[in-house]
């Protein structure tokens, strides 16, 4: 079988204009800080940028370049594709809660495992599962708060 003629892009494109996309990772950017109890402009001042250049990036204008990804990524504690959002493949935020439905019982699940293991008593993996449901709750906040018309061009 030819690899090469597959589309290894194919469950992203057409999912999302860059439009689409840019305002996905805008909100939730403004989910985050709002979550963090930050100010606009203190988060401009961590990352070293103007707030006009920080505002751009919570109101869609503007993308962040790689290197303000990975400092967002360290100040929340979260990877970059969940920043961006690398698994939603759903416009229809019915389907983005049944999959963070799904997420959420995955966690549960870790959660059991993880209580009744010799690992139960160790801070870093009960941080990194609050973090996990943290995110879950922001991806549903930012679902809930999306309409299925709403269109950005």
């Amino acid at each position: 079988m030819d690899t090469h003629s597959e589309n290894p892009f194919s469950p992203y494109e057409l999912q999302f204009s860059v439009q689409e996309r840019k305002a996905m990772l805008a909100e939730m950017l403004r989910e985050l800080r709002k979550a963090k109890g930050y100010q606009q402009k203190e988060i401009a001042a961590l990352l070293g940028i103007s707030p006009q250049t920080y505002n751009g990036y919570e109101t869609g204008r503007n993308e962040p370049p790689i290197e303000v990804l990975v400092r967002f990524s360290y100040l929340y504690e979260l990877p970059i594709d969940m920043l961006v959002q690398k698994d939603r493949q759903h416009k229809e935020n019915e389907s983005v809660m049944i999959t963070v439905s799904k997420m959420d019982e995955e966690i549960d699940e870790i959660k059991k495992q993880l209580k009744n293991s010799k690992y139960a008593e160790n801070l870093q993996l009960n941080q990194l599962m609050g973090m996990m449901e943290q995110m879950t709750d922001i991806i549903k906040t930012v679902a809930s708060n999306a309409s299925p018309t709403d269109k950005k061009d």
